[in-house]
């Protein structure tokens, strides 16, 4: 039971999933919340983020529901979704990581200052550019400062030379 919880841990999951898992709801490591909530007249799904006016998506006893979380398991104002806290016991770093620094062009400089700007807000940020372009280089000060606040960090590639290019360096 205690390693069907941990898996739990940070994911978002309703009761009839909590049911499929074996998992009782009495436990007070839970933290409950609406699924599906009404704001403005809007539907907004607390699972996916999906929002839409609430009219194009209510069943027949007066609830609404969530069209884009069907696949995971229909989700309406009626139910709750339970999560488990993450511990996020993350390496505390005392140090600068980066050896050194990267060597960048003005734009390069400019595009790895945004991305540092948008770490420090908590926000989101796609890095788009050619093949080429630089794009791991801009990424090292934004991640130095992530990691040396204990922030969590995902960064996708496609490319398998580039989780080699790296792996060296952030370790």
């Amino acid at each position: 039971m205690e390693k069907t919880l941990n898996l739990l841990m940070g994911r978002q999951v309703s009761s009839p999933q909590l049911q499929a898992l074996g998992v009782a709801l009495d436990s007070t490591e839970f933290k409950q919340r609406p699924a599906v909530i009404i704001k403005k007249g809007r539907l907004f799904c607390q699972r996916c983020g999906f929002q839409a006016p609430r009219t194009d998506y209510a069943l027949p006893d007066k609830s609404y529901y969530c069209p884009a979380c069907l696949a995971w398991g229909r989700l309406t104002t009626t139910m709750s979704l339970y999560s488990i806290p993450e511990a996020n016991d993350f390496k505390k770093y005392s140090q600068d990581l980066l050896e050194k620094k990267p060597r960048l062009s003005l734009w390069q400089k400019k595009a790895a200052k945004e991305l540092l700007q948008t770490v420090k807000r908590k926000q989101e940020r796609l890095l788009w550019a050619v093949t080429g372009a630089g794009k791991t280089e801009m990424l090292f000060e934004a991640l130095n400062f992530a990691l040396l606040n204990q922030q969590r960090v995902c960064l996708a590639t496609p490319r398998v030379d580039v989780c080699n290019e790296l792996y060296p360096r952030l370790c």
